[in-house]
């Protein structure tokens, strides 16, 4: 048996190495053609990143020049100073609204033509001219930095009415004295727009909800994780579902086709602060197909060699183990006499000392429990009813041991009357109670020949499975000794907590 074993063991190496072999090669081919996919991808996300922020840098930069060219005409006009100084609100708006309307038209995407005192409280909106004399300090930074420090700063703010990309201006007159602010708002849907038509993408605005908290009319917005939804193509309400937000970048499917979502254009504040951020998704359809295009080819190649060679390594090593299986019979059947007893068909001693590993190898947190047990004064029944009697009294308390515990647990003769049981899978106290009332039945059985009355003495240990066979022999010899020096029919068992 173990023969036939060691050859089948034998035949499914080599064959297992051969499909290893292929494997590998398989597998490094996969290798070779994911790394230069990832390269690819990679190029490709470098090469869409640094050409999103190339757009939305130079629309910041195109942004600000006109804005800049256009109040610097205000600080050169006495009027307007004067308007400014005085608060005349009223001439402000005369003065301003045709160029508002204007700037509008150029720019659909303006929302916000903001005045300031240098207070930091609110001359005019044009956007929204019924509302003024709010003082702003604690809520837009961006106002009262300007203010103070008298430079140009720029960057997404949400104010009391949403969220915009602010061009915050000092207003400093041509003698050099400093009347408030003027700030510009665009819309962030400007860059979306931008990015749309110069790189024939889709994309979606996401604001981080805290930022919303100072808005005067709440809008109930859908979110995605900490980011509430500004503004969404047809696309994107439909990648949605699929769309993890934490990552820089990942590839959806859908409906066919494959898209690049770059989550990484951060739209940040004059301070740098993250606010939000502009997802982009751009069809890489044709780049993915060719790609698992060739990959399917290559597989299918190797498959079909991994096949072919697996084939005829099989029959190959079918007629060399049909011819040694053969042969191996006759070596199995020594084999299985070398470790059984011959007396009570038992394993024995010898089988013991092979296979103890196999026999105490343990799953998870299962315990096995290994008993010594020996029958009370068996030479007298030897000597008195005879060495046939006796052999007899063997076989039958085996057969009783066999029928009492259940036939996972190993039962071995290891010498004389002395017997060796090994039960696993079971909890230490429900063994202990187990083998103490095997006990009792032995003692209590009328199954013995010539009704001769039984005892056995018994030691109960935990195996240990790094403890060498001897010493465990040992440890539950010295309690079976225990039992004996105590007065037989007993069971000692070990100490155990678990």
């Amino acid at each position: 048996m173990i023969l036939n074993k060691n050859i089948e063991k034998t035949k499914y190496k080599y064959i297992a190495i051969t499909f290893i072999i292929l494997l590998i090669s398989i597998l490094f081919r996969l290798y070779f053609d994911k790394s230069h996919i990832d390269i690819m991808l990679k190029k490709q996300i470098e090469d869409l990143e640094a050409y999103t922020t190339l757009i939305f840098t130079s629309e910041i930069r195109n942004l600000e020049g006109q804005y800049l060219t256009i109040t610097s005409n205000y600080e050169n006009n006495l009027e307007f100073q004067s308007m400014m100084r005085d608060r005349n609100r009223t001439g402000l708006y005369s003065r301003l609204k045709a160029d508002y309307y204007s700037l509008k038209l150029l720019n659909p995407h303006l929302y916000v033509m903001h005045l300031f005192d240098q207070n930091n409280t609110t001359i005019l909106r044009m956007h929204k001219p019924q509302s003024y004399n709010d003082n702003l300090t604690n809520i837009r930074p961006i106002v009262r930095i300007v203010n103070k420090e008298k430079i140009k700063k720029s960057g997404f703010e949400v104010g009391k009415n949403g969220m915009t990309y602010r061009i915050t201006l000092p207003y400093i007159s041509s003698t050099n004295e400093h009347l408030g602010v003027i700030e510009y708002g665009i819309n962030p849907s400007y860059f979306v727009e931008q990015l749309q038509k110069n790189m024939s993408v889709e994309a979606m605005i996401l604001i981080k909800t805290d930022a919303l908290k100072s808005l005067v009319n709440k809008v109930n917005r859908k979110k995605i994780g900490e980011y509430s939804i500004v503004d969404i193509s047809s696309l994107f309400t439909k990648l949605k579902p699929m769309l993890d937000i934490d990552s820089d970048y990942q590839i959806i499917k859908l409906n066919n086709k494959n898209y690049l979502i770059n989550n990484s254009l951060e739209l940040n504040s004059f301070a740098g602060e993250s606010l939000a951020k502009i997802v982009i998704a751009h069809d890489i359809t044709p780049f993915i197909e060719s790609y698992e295009h060739n990959l399917f080819m290559v597989n299918s190649i190797n498959l079909f060699i991994l096949l072919l060679v697996a084939g005829v390594i099989i029959y190959i090593f079918n007629i060399y183990t049909k011819t040694i299986h053969t042969l191996s019979k006759k070596a199995s059947h020594f084999e299985e006499k070398a470790i059984t007893d011959n007396l009570t068909n038992l394993y024995n001693r010898e089988y013991l000392t092979r296979y103890y590993q196999q026999i105490t190898d343990l799953k998870n947190d299962e315990i096995c429990i290994c008993v010594l047990f020996d029958i009370d004064y068996f030479k007298k029944v030897n000597d008195t009813y005879g060495h046939v009697v006796g052999d007899q009294v063997l076989s039958i308390l085996s057969k009783l041991v066999n029928e009492y515990f259940r036939k996972t647990d190993i039962l071995i003769r290891y010498g004389g009357e002395e017997f060796i049981l090994f039960v696993k899978n079971i909890s230490y106290s429900t063994a202990c109670t187990k083998v103490d009332n095997f006990r009792k039945y032995i003692e209590s059985s009328n199954r013995f020949p010539q009704n001769i009355k039984i005892t056995i003495s018994a030691g109960v240990v935990v195996v240990d499975v790094d403890e060498e066979l001897e010493l465990l022999v040992d440890r539950v010899d010295k309690l079976l000794y225990q039992a004996k020096e105590g007065g037989r029919n007993r069971v000692v068992f070990q100490e155990f907590l678990k």
